[in-house]
Parts: C-alpha cells; structure tokens; sequence
C-alpha cells in the first residue's frame, strides 16, 4: 500500500493533507482508538470542517481511494 499512499500524497499534495499514524506508538494508538479503528490499514477522510465524511479500509486500488479524496476536495 505505501507505494499507492505515496504517489496519491504526491499527486493532492496541494489539495489534502495526509497524515500517517503508527498504531504502535502511544500517540498513534490513542488516535486510533479515538476514530475506532478495528482493522489496519484504515482510511478516514475528513473535510476542511473536521467531519469524517468517508473511511475504507483494508487494501484498495488507487482509483478506490482517489474516489474518496474527490469527496472532501471543493
């Protein structure tokens, strides 16, 4: 998957911001919990307002994920 995430923040780099969260790290595992993460990967994507407007999870295609991200672009 990291090969897709990368090229995927490369391509939206002005339009998204991605951030990575190691779960097993104490601040990555809190974070995780706080969005109920069950299953790795997991893919929340939030809107400029905060709101978690769609999730995936487990590993996806490219063009499953650009689908999402066009969701909280403008």
């Amino acid at each position: 998957m990291e090969p897709v995430i990368m090229a995927l923040k490369e391509e939206y780099e002005d339009q998204v911001t991605f951030v990575i969260v190691d779960v097993e790290t104490a601040d990555g595992n809190a974070l995780a919990n706080d969005f109920g993460v069950r299953y790795i990967p997991a893919f929340f994507y939030v809107d400029s307002s905060g709101g978690v407007v769609a999730e995936d999870v487990g590993r996806l295609s490219k063009s499953a994920l650009e689908q999402n991200i066009n969701k909280i672009l403008p």
